[in-house]
């Protein structure tokens, strides 16, 4: 019985130490903020850390708060955004700079275990359904962050056309362009849901390119562009999107009829050029439609 009692006391004080180290959280949900020196703290219960936030996309956790450097320094996270198949599974935390992302805006309850070493997410929100919106957003309109940009005229100026939800395709109007070294990225109404960047890699025209969800670094063009552009979102569970920019403005009919007469031309997934594929996958490129292909 001694026996017994001296275990369970030993359990009580490990659980009383883990507690002694605290876990914050910055982000978008109701409640939180980005404010490193006030974040939200986690509750300690049972052995681990817990914290309901509604209406959240996106956060970022620290074992300290003080300013940023501080706040960065110990943060800890997942490397990629959440999937929706990955939501209720414990995922591995490590020191990571960038913040963790939903699979989609809504409820969620946060469980960090007590070593810090894992976080799981569930939600009470349903996913959404139709398609999800996608922008050109960037020092060229003020990144969308104008009142109502989204409810407005003006955003339909940026917004790119879809008819499944995975091909989204742009056309600058006459007069509109991306002006050489103004920074963008290709996302939606929410960060969360679509953020893509080149991440530093020098823009081609006419090539497709694949484009990380990355939430820390931004685009530019060397040149000033008014053509068009073609995103293919990944339907494999990835974080990357295929981004083809165009340097002419592109029609339907146009695509269609080159489409026909051209050959494929095959890329590696790194965006160069293979003359003769074999045993990878590639990004196909057949007129202006870009596609992913297995070959054997």
């Amino acid at each position: 019985m001694k026996k017994i009692y001296a275990l369970a006391a030993a359990a009580m004080m490990a659980a009383t130490a883990m507690a002694e180290t605290p876990l914050y959280i910055c982000g978008d949900g109701e409640g939180l903020g980005w404010e490193p020196a006030t974040p939200t703290e986690f509750a300690f219960e049972g052995g681990a850390y817990k914290l309901v936030v509604n209406n959240v996309s996106m956060f970022k956790i620290s074992t300290e708060k003080g300013d940023w450097d501080t706040f960065n320094a110990a943060a800890i996270g997942v490397p990629t955004k959440v999937t929706k198949d990955q939501l209720g599974q414990a995922l591995n935390l490590e020191p990571w700079g960038e913040n963790t992302v939903t699979p989609w805006p809504g409820d969620y309850t946060i469980v960090v275990s007590g070593d810090l070493k894992t976080i799981t997410l569930t939600t009470t929100t349903e996913e959404p359904t139709g398609f999800t919106r996608m922008f050109f957003r960037g020092e060229m309109n003020n990144w969308g962050n104008d009142e109502g940009y989204f409810k407005g005229e003006e955003c339909k100026k940026w917004e790119f056309s879809t008819e499944d939800g995975i091909t989204y395709k742009f056309t600058c109007a006459e007069g509109q362009m991306i002006q050489a070294g103004q920074a963008f990225k290709i996302a939606g109404e929410s960060w969360s849901i679509i953020n893509y960047t080149a991440n530093g890699q020098t823009i081609e025209m006419d090539a497709p390119m694949p484009w990380a969800f990355d939430q820390m670094t931004n685009s530019m063009l060397d040149e000033d562009w008014e053509g068009s552009c073609e995103v293919i979102l990944p339907t494999d569970g990835s974080n990357e999107a295929l981004v083809t920019f165009y340097a002419e403005k592109q029609s339907g009919v146009a695509g269609v009829a080159v489409e026909a007469a051209e050959a494929p031309v095959y890329f590696n997934l790194q965006g160069v050029r293979v003359a003769n594929p074999e045993n990878g996958i590639f990004i196909v490129k057949k007129g202006a439609k870009v596609s992913k292909a297995v070959i054997k």
